[in-house]
């Protein structure tokens, strides 16, 4: 298992506020007391304990699996890695010059890679060199939402030039450091001409697995992750949308 530095625990735990704050698992819970309540038979019990099982794997599928937040599942996917990678999540981070915040860093004998979270429904458009990027949210199929963002890459390319900055100072020099997008599935669509990696979840570790071994020792891999995390000014807010 991936050996994890500087984790916020917020960051595993925060399904269990979506839990309580949608009455959905209520809602279902409570159709099933109606129904054992009503009960008069054999038949009835066995149709009220076959209701709860299904209610019960709806509530496990919506609050801990597909839905899962997806800074939750990526970092549920990193953490499969072997023991000799190291994962920083949520970071923010400054040189003592410029400031900005990654969602993941992975350090590993494949090189370093900084990781930012897309976590949305629908299809983000625009040009490399834009300001703003259009976005047509799909949450909700029927009702999209058409909103301008401001465009992800300068946030991307900006947390890189900390990074390498961070590295530098700790003469950590020629080191492979690439930054990709972490999406969650094939209804996240990004339509841009880059050469940034667009990287569905399911794909991620192969990804990272995929690139050549830069045969880097554990001590050196320690080093990095010291230089890094010199630059480490808090937690990220992980929100699609950040003002970092």
């Amino acid at each position: 298992m991936a050996i994890v530095k500087s984790y916020d625990k917020k960051t595993k735990y925060s399904h269990y506020s979506d839990l309580f704050r949608n009455p959905f698992w209520m809602f279902l819970l409570g159709i099933c007391v109606i129904f054992f309540i009503a009960a008069n038979s054999v038949a009835m019990y066995i149709m009220s304990t076959c209701l709860l099982v299904l209610s019960l794997s709806i509530l496990a599928y919506a609050y801990f699996g597909e839905e899962l937040n997806l800074h939750n599942r990526i970092f549920r996917h990193l953490s499969k890695l072997d023991e000799g990678f190291i994962i920083l999540p949520s970071m923010k981070i400054t040189d003592g010059y410029e400031h900005g915040c990654t969602s993941f860093v992975v350090i590993s004998p494949k090189g370093v890679f900084n990781i930012k979270v897309l976590d949305f429904t629908g299809i983000l458009e625009g040009q490399e060199k834009d300001g703003v990027w259009n976005y047509t949210d799909y949450s909700f199929p029927y009702q999209p939402q058409h909103r301008r963002i401001r465009n992800p890459i300068f946030k991307l390319e900006k947390s890189q030039k900390i990074l390498e900055s961070l590295l530098k100072k700790n003469h950590i020099n020629y080191l492979f450091l690439k930054s990709i997008f972490i999406v969650k599935n094939q209804h996240a669509v990004v339509k841009c001409d880059t050469d940034i990696p667009i990287i569905k979840l399911n794909e991620l570790n192969d990804y990272i697995l995929g690139c050549s071994d830069r045969q880097h020792t554990p001590s050196f891999l320690e080093s990095i992750t010291a230089a890094i995390m010199s630059g480490h000014s808090g937690s990220c807010c992980e929100k699609f949308i950040c003002a970092e």
